[in-house]
């Protein structure tokens, strides 16, 4: 009876009910863990064009703000993530309807293709659920499952394997799918357009080699239609001085390029170098993509020995997979060599936003790894290791499983060695602070300190701060997450911003005294201080005369005047 069960069972997950009903636990899964997260939770990338968005929409209470990339006036994502919630007075309520909605079109989008190509609803459930479910691809990451993942990049998530796979099989055979997907991908510079630009031109470049001369003239024809619905974005692009990643227009001297290219990496390290990648980044990606990435070898090892015996499509699909994984990482260290030829010369990097692209190369090993599956389950007769391999690939990303492993780690490795190097950090209790404290005294600030030349002086920690900032609509010295507007605008911002930060850590973390602070507070025209609870605030208790005042305090934050 039992074996009759199991049957049952697969037979089951051959249709499409359960490729829908998959879909169904995941946003269930997915409102569990979300249904009482509130604007802490909104990814960073909302809050900064929020910020950027108040200036140009609401009066500009950071007039000072100069212009940046993501003012684009075609560019939709980033002021999508504004517009459903400006200045996040309509809440996060939108935020979740994006997320359900980016979750539901990747994984049906995706799904759908994975069945055209295998014609199996189990393959098709498994792969469209990889393609959702977070998971770090070195040095970054793919899925969603949170408000922090709803970003401006996650908008182009379920074209991915639909102009990668389906129109290289399908779509270049057939004229009218070569016209629509064409016109998807010129639309797709409007969503995100390093991808729209630069991963397009990747996969018309896969095409071309995969397919050959034979095809040619379809690649061209769909390559004139990209452009065709591109073009008014990309003239924009060009003739729009504000739209650059990295604007270093006019004419600067050697000292201020060198000087421009120093600031470039002390803010964005490994955000956009792989020299600077750390080893809590190496990790984690290793974990969360070993077991793709011994698929994705372990499939070049099976078509190099038994390709003469495969069907045309999944010899298309392999070749697709090799081909645009190797055109991006040459595409990545091509940008790295030139960026470092650039640093020798003491001039700013070419381009940062390389690194980012590499998600794409997580899909592409996810279809590889259904592949896998395919070629154990159906030709090996290997149903028994698939079935397992499938679904420790499913449980075992550091999104479901961190809370396992964190333990055993802080358990077996040095607290030394695990601080030099970011392995299972502990959070201290001071270091934790509440953001509905947070907002209560954002709220409070707004409300009773009068706007003007009034000028918050914040300890920047990132996040909380910017935070504090946009929510009190109080003018604050430069936060660290500023530097994302001001490093990638021109040389005179991104210079002031750097000067400031400099000062910044000298005198504060190295402060044996509060007055130094207050000290450094006035230089910068500031009238008030947000303090927070910890180190600082003991360090303000113990200062004997600072010549400030307590206007207002909860739980994790204090308000403070300068007198």
């Amino acid at each position: 009876m039992s074996m009759n069960f199991f049957k049952k069972l697969l037979s089951f997950t051959n249709t499409k009910y359960f490729f829908f009903l998959v879909l169904v636990v995941y946003l269930l899964l997915y409102l569990f863990l979300n249904y009482d997260k509130g604007l802490e939770a909104v990814s960073s990338d909302a809050w900064m064009n929020n910020f950027v968005m108040i200036q140009q929409q609401e009066g500009q209470p950071w007039a000072y703000m100069p212009q940046v990339y993501s003012q684009q006036d075609l560019y939709i994502a980033f002021p999508l993530l504004y517009y459903i919630s400006p200045g996040f007075i309509n809440g996060v309520f939108g935020y979740h309807i994006l997320g359900v909605l980016i979750i539901t079109l990747t994984y049906v989008i995706s799904g759908l293709v994975i069945k055209k190509i295998f014609n199996n609803w189990a393959l098709a459930s498994l792969g469209a659920l990889l393609c959702v479910i977070p998971r770090f691809i070195l040095p970054t990451r793919i899925g969603l499952l949170g408000l922090g993942n709803v970003r401006g990049n996650a908008f182009v998530y379920p074209l991915y394997l639909l102009l990668s796979y389906y129109w290289i099989i399908y779509g270049l055979q057939d004229r009218r799918k070569n016209i629509w997907l064409a016109v998807v991908a010129g639309l797709s510079v409007y969503l995100y357009p390093p991808v729209g630009t630069i991963i397009i031109a990747l996969f018309v470049l896969t095409a071309f080699l995969v397919r050959g001369r034979k095809y040619f003239k379809e690649i061209f024809i769909f390559g004139v239609v990209y452009l065709l619905v591109a073009m008014p974005f990309l003239v924009n692009h060009f003739i729009n001085p504000s739209t650059g990643m990295l604007d270093v227009t006019g004419e600067l001297t050697a000292q201020d390029l060198s000087l421009q290219n120093e600031i470039i990496r002390y803010r964005f390290q490994a955000n956009a170098f792989l020299t600077s990648i750390d080893l809590a980044r190496i990790k984690r990606g290793i974990w969360d993509g070993f077991i793709l990435g011994v698929s994705f070898v372990g499939s070049l090892v099976f078509y190099t020995k038994y390709r003469y015996k495969i069907r045309e499509k999944y010899k298309l699909l392999f070749k697709t997979s090799i081909i645009f994984v190797i055109l991006m990482l040459l595409f990545i260290l091509a940008v790295e060599f030139v960026n470092h030829i650039a640093n020798l010369d003491g001039k700013p990097p070419l381009f940062i936003e390389h690194l980012r692209l590499m998600r794409v190369v997580g899909f592409i090993m996810i279809m590889q790894f259904v592949f896998s599956i395919y070629l154990l389950y159906f030709k090996f007769n290997k149903q028994l290791l698939a079935i397992i391999i499938s679904i420790a690939i499913v449980l075992t990303p550091l999104t479901f499983f961190a809370s396992a492993i964190r333990p055993v780690i802080r358990i077996v490795v040095p607290e030394s060695i695990r601080i030099k190097y970011n392995l299972a950090p502990v959070v201290q209790e001071e270091d934790v602070r509440s953001f509905d404290n947070l907002k209560d005294i954002s709220d409070w600030t707004k409300d009773n300190v009068q706007a003007g030349k009034t000028k918050f002086f914040v300890f920047d920690d990132f996040q909380n701060e910017f935070k504090f900032k946009i929510l009190s609509r109080h003018e604050t010295n430069l936060t660290s997450k500023e530097g994302n507007i001001y490093v990638t605008s021109n040389f005179e911002n991104s210079a002031r911003w750097y000067d400031e930060r400099l000062r910044y850590n000298e005198q504060v973390q190295g402060a044996e005294d509060f007055g130094q602070i207050v000290d450094f507070a006035k230089e910068l025209e500031c009238t008030h201080i947000l303090l927070p609870r910890g180190e600082l605030s003991i360090l303000y208790k113990e200062s004997e005369s600072t010549g400030t005042s307590v206007l207002y305090f909860n739980d994790d934050y204090k308000v403070i005047k300068i007198d």
